[in-house]
């Protein structure tokens, strides 16, 4: 029966005992481990190194569970022999007999036999675990046994491996594990419930207290490092457990929370593991959450420290532009014990019924409070009874931000929102949230071709007046004065409507505007696409002023402006360098991120030039109040470019613009499209801010933008260009 069953044994190698099953492991772009991507079950950082393991981490697992390890083959005939004598003679059979090498064995290549359902399948596993630890012990050194075991053993919490649990309980690297640490550890193998030092410091202190005395009677500590152990163990204040709670407590509120960041870097890690490796996409999240992989991402976590303060400082938002919205869940009770729930969309839906400019926005949470609670009596019928379960509150309007380096295409920072953050791949407005990008796209659709293709220069006029197309009237967003014949840079610098809905429709053409915005990475137009109540398109006359089917993300809109910036090539933005696999491999490297080229040196100059007038230009001729819209925006000392962007009644407030260095765009507004009332400039004065202070604290002020060959400055007689020739001087 005994070659039966050994004869049946599984066929194993040395790689079958290395765990395969590993957090994976996000880094700054210093090289800085800054967080671990982990599901159950792969919560594991595998040291790869026998030497760098602290000795008394290493004598106080062997002294606790196989205190013979050393010397036996890979079965510890007296441990069975005592464990056999002390079952007779009790009548319980509770020493165990395994030794190190039979539960790697155990834990790598029977990992199921926690589902073993009967006394003669653990028999045979028995069996088969002990044959197989004595030819692994022919075949692989001691010290690579252990330091396998020691990657494999679940410590509780979620932990696998000392070097994982090293980090949860003591937040430290497994290097640092000092005596009292070590036993905490190796106390928790036994059971790693009932020895959790979180949830049973009573329980893992006892068994610590024998494993000390076996690490003294076993020559490891001497009896004063044993008192010395106990005594941060047990005293009164500050002791060891006191910190893992301490420690737990920090764990329990933040670690699980990924920034906007790390959610950013989640997708695009996920749809390219598809789009270049062929993965499904459940392989792709399995290789992602337990695959060990090693990502080195393009977050400079200063930039994101400046860009995450300066969002959130509240100096930036006045008292009238700020409120609050809410996510909640109301459970209706009814007699019977059934039970109705409705959310925040049954509300709006029930007061929009009513009116059908209700807004579930308050100015205090308590406003919110209230109309939750109006709502609960509507609803509730009889004796029915109600309560909130759970409720969220978002300050509006709400904010995204995304500053990059045009040169690379790496994404430096991101901000998804304002407030605090409580969940992870929660709603990202900076990469996720399509809003109608407005006055931006002018730049892009209507000057950028016309400029790069069609013969014009920052000098070409267009009459600003009154304008038609197909029927439906457009004016300038001031309202219905015009300036008579006017030049793209002063459409680019005042954002002049009429302007630059000449210049598309008339010089460029809607289908050249449309393919150009395609080339500057914009992923979410609409060509045409049949919807329930009709076909829909974004090749429509007022393209240029961003009344979208759809709209766009930051991160679009900002990498659209990266590529004016970087002398007009296009860099697909990147939240990561490169991945490697858990034994160091790369899958996938984005050091050089897809590129092409969208419009020439020279006409991403000549629109650099006119958005620096943005920034700091004078009043139109002859007007008192039309400005250069982006004078808040400004920071002195650094050479800006730049363009504004609102939507129809302010739903969508825009900035996006940039230095030789940095491109940056900045979107605010409600989630619900509300208009934003009176002030609408905070944006501008957050924009200047971040740019401020990450060019300061990267020492980058002094560059200016870089006049191309092939510019050349000539004046130019108004009247010329009024009648009809627009070829380039």
């Amino acid at each position: 029966m005994v070659d039966g069953v050994i004869e049946n044994s599984p066929k194993i190698t040395k790689n079958d005992v290395i765990p395969r099953k590993l957090a994976s492991t996000i880094y700054d772009n210093n090289g800085t481990a800054m967080q671990t991507l982990v599901k159950s079950g792969s919560n594991r950082i595998n040291i790869k190194d026998y030497n760098t393991i602290p000795v008394d981490l290493i004598n106080a697992f062997v002294a606790i569970e196989d205190s013979r390890f050393w010397d036996h083959n890979g079965v510890d005939l007296q441990g069975i022999a005592r464990a056999a004598y002390v079952g007779l003679t009790s009548g319980k059979f509770s020493e165990g007999a395994s030794t190190i090498t039979q539960q790697l064995i155990k834990n790598s290549v029977f990992s199921d036999w926690l589902s073993e359902n009967s006394f003669g399948a653990s028999l045979e596993r028995k069996l088969q675990e002990q044959y197989l630890s004595i030819y692994l012990e022919k075949t692989m050194d001691k010290k690579d046994i252990l330091l396998n075991y020691l990657n494999t053993i679940n410590l509780g919490s979620n932990s696998l491996g000392v070097a994982s649990a090293s980090k949860r309980y003591f937040n430290k690297e497994y290097t640092e594990l000092n005596l009292s640490e070590s036993v905490i550890l190796a106390a928790i193998t036994n059971n790693p419930t009932k020895y959790n030092p979180i949830n049973h410091p009573e329980e893992n202190l006892n068994r610590c207290k024998k494993i000390l005395s076996d690490m003294y009677e076993q020559g490891y500590i001497t009896e004063e490092q044993e008192k010395s152990a106990l005594d941060v163990l047990t005293q009164d204040k500050d002791n060891t457990y006191q910190t893992i709670a301490a420690i737990n407590e920090t764990y329990t509120n933040t670690v699980n929370v990924y920034s906007y960041f790390t959610d950013a870097l989640i997708k695009q890690v996920i749809e390219d593991l598809q789009t270049y490796r062929g993965y499904t996409e459940t392989q792709a999240y399995q290789l992602l959450y337990s695959g060990g992989l090693q990502i080195y991402t393009t977050l400079d976590q200063e930039i994101q420290g400046i860009v995450e303060e300066e969002v959130n400082n509240v100096v930036y938002y006045p008292s009238e532009v700020t409120e609050y919205s809410c996510n909640f869940t109301l459970t209706i009770t009814h007699p019977d014990k059934t039970t109705s729930i409705y959310t925040e969309a049954d509300l709006k839906a029930y007061y929009k019924k009513k009116d059908s400019s209700f807004q579930f926005v308050k100015k205090t949470k308590a406003d919110l409070n209230k109309v939750i609670n109006d709502y609960a009596k509507a609803v509730r019928k009889n004796d029915d009874k109600s309560e909130v379960t759970s409720i969220s509150y978002t300050l509006q309007p709400q904010v995204s931000f995304v500053i990059m380096e045009q040169e690379s295409g790496y994404v430096r920072g991101v901000a998804g929102g304002r407030g605090e953050k409580n969940t992870s791949l929660s709603l990202n407005r900076a990469t996720s949230s399509l809003r109608q990008p407005g006055s931006t796209f002018k730049t892009l659709a209507a000057f950028a071709p016309a400029i790069d293709i069609q013969g014009n220069t920052l000098s070409t006029v267009y009459n600003d007046a009154p304008y038609s197309v197909n029927g439906k009237k457009f004016s300038n967003y001031w309202g219905n004065e015009y300036f008579g014949y006017s030049n793209i840079r002063q459409s680019i610098e005042y954002s002049m409507n009429i302007v630059a809905l000449k210049c598309m429709n008339e010089t460029v053409g809607i289908d050249l505007a449309y393919q150009y915005l395609e080339n500057f990475g914009f992923t979410s137009l609409v060509d045409s696409k049949k919807t329930s109540t009709g076909v829909v398109s974004d090749k429509t006359p007022s393209l240029c002023l961003g009344g979208l089917t759809y709209g766009v993300t930051n991160l679009q809109n900002t990498a659209a402006y990266a590529t004016i910036a970087n002398k007009g090539v296009y860099h697909r933005p990147v939240f990561y360098t490169k991945i490697l696999d858990q034994d160091g491999n790369t899958l996938i490297s984005n050091e050089n991120p897809e590129s092409r080229t969208v419009i020439k040196e020279t006409t991403a100059f000549l629109l650099t030039n006119a958005m620096q007038d943005v920034m700091n230009g004078d009043n139109y001729p002859g007007s008192n109040y039309l400005s250069a819209t982006g004078k808040q925006a400004n920071v002195e000392g650094i050479s800006l470019a730049g363009k504004t962007g609102t939507t129809t009644s302010k739903k969508d407030i825009w900035f996006v613009g940039y230095s030789p260095y940095y491109t940056a765009g900045i979107w605010s507004g409600y989630d619900d499209n509300k208009s934003i009332s009176n002030s609408e400039n905070y944006h501008k004065k957050i924009w200047a801010s971040v740019m401020r202070r990450v060019h300061e604290i990267k020492n980058k002020t002094t560059k200016t933008f870089e006049q191309p060959n092939g510019i050349v400055k000539v004046k130019v007689c108004k009247k010329y260009w009024k009648v009809g020739n627009r070829r380039s001087l």
